[in-house]
């Protein structure tokens, strides 16, 4: 007995570097606010009694065994036991060995979310929409990027797709890359994003708190005047509303009024679109053009129909920044679901299927969050972003003294 408990305690002290080395990113959480925990609450009872049945029935047979008058029943019974359950050990833990890392890895690859995309003004050349649009269907990572590097990522992002282990029959890929003109800082002519960068820009992908200001495609982005970038904010229903989460991440290169917690900030920097027009001097910093890509994600079971309804809400949000959607904006809002009963696995073949989705009248502190974040994020991405030189022009980050100024003076914070 000494001898199981040494072996176990050796067996589980060689594993456990491996496990801790392949974990480091990882944080567990236990959120009963998350609907997937609360489906594993709710399912662990009725799978902790059927799976008990056996551990019970066995140590009773044992028990009756011990009261049998001969000379080695309970070793005897024991001896059945592990023929009886011999079939079960070899084949049923076999398959799910070997079928559960090929579901997690098919998962990976083509498990699809439901996703729809919002086009507020269409001058954008982001690659994938129209597939998206018509199946709401992801079927890669969603990469960002600058306009004219577009076809560059999205070829790579198709070889990248490819080439994962299972993938060697499949025959179409929709790549999804969403993009910004940030040509007055970028050398967008020069197109330097490589394969090697796509490659590593996913491989690098982890969870956990997202870097923003000017890096990745945010790097040379100008908002409002300002230097613009990568910017997030997500929002947390309460229990009682399903306790949804929603994300979004914000990629700004657009003009307008400046506007922070409904203070004029823009105005009273002195940095605002058709502020020469309008004041009949100085010089114009903010021509209001450019784009801002949106990505929405949540783990409300939301369908592509109120998905697009969610995505239309984010425009809200830009507003209150005070953005102006000039002509040349090209404004998109991609929103998706990682509720795993909303996926659409390519083995629905069916002609239909039976899901749970959201009401209309659940959507409204949805939309609220996506408002609220989205404004967030706009505002994070120009917090957090440094001043930038390219091309020979430098573009400031906010002076955050003198922004913390005017809200004080317009008492959006104390």
């Amino acid at each position: 007995a000494w001898g199981s408990v040494i072996g176990s305690g050796l067996q589980f002290a060689v594993q456990l570097p491996t496990v801790l080395w392949l974990a480091r990113g990882l944080r567990p959480v236990f959120d009963v606010a998350s609907a997937n925990v609360r489906t594993v609450i709710r399912n662990f009872f009725p799978v902790f009694m059927s799976r008990g049945v056996v551990q019970i029935s066995a140590f009773v047979d044992a028990a009756l065994a011990s009261l049998v008058p001969y000379i080695g029943a309970v070793s005897a019974l024991n001896y059945a036991q592990s023929l009886y359950t011999l079939p079960v050990s070899l084949f049923g833990m076999s398959v799910s060995a070997a079928e559960l890392p090929a579901m997690a890895e098919y998962q990976r690859r083509v498990g699809s979310d439901v996703m729809v995309v919002t086009v507020h003004q269409d001058e954008n050349e982001t690659a994938g929409l129209l597939r998206l649009a018509e199946l709401g269907v992801i079927e890669t990572p969603i990469l960002l990027t600058s306009t004219l590097s577009v076809p560059r990522v999205a070829d790579a992002l198709i070889d990248y797709m490819l080439g994962l282990p299972g993938n060697e029959d499949v025959e179409s890929i929709n790549p999804l890359v969403g993009e910004t003109n940030d040509g007055y800082l970028n050398d967008v002519r020069g197109r330097h994003i490589t394969r090697e960068d796509v490659f590593a820009a996913i491989q690098k992908a982890k969870t956990g708190s997202v870097e923003e200001g000017s890096v990745g495609a945010g790097t040379g982005t100008v908002a409002f005047g300002f230097k613009g970038g990568i910017g997030t904010s997500s929002r947390r229903l309460p229990p009682k509303l399903g306790g949804y989460t929603v994300g979004v991440l914000v990629q700004t290169n657009f003009g307008g009024v400046l506007t922070m917690a409904g203070a004029p900030v823009g105005r009273e920097l002195g940095r605002y679109y058709l502020r020469e027009e309008l004041q009949q001097e100085g010089r114009a910093t903010d021509r209001g053009e450019g784009s801002v890509m949106v990505v929405i994600a949540t783990d409300a079971p939301v369908d592509a129909r109120n998905l697009k309804r969610l995505a239309a809400r984010a425009m809200l949000g830009l507003g209150r920044t005070g953005a102006a959607g000039s002509n040349g904006s090209g404004d998109y809002v991609i929103a998706f679901s990682t509720s795993l009963q909303m996926r659409i696995r390519s083995e629905d073949n069916g002609s239909t299927r039976k899901i749970e989705v959201l009401a209309n009248e659940g959507m409204s502190p949805l939309f609220l969050a996506v408002i609220e974040a989205t404004e967030e994020a706009v505002y994070n991405s120009l917090l957090r972003a440094t001043t930038i030189t390219g091309r020979g022009h430098t573009v400031e980050a906010l002076p955050i003294e003198k922004i913390t100024a005017i809200l004080r003076k317009y008492g959006a914070i104390k």
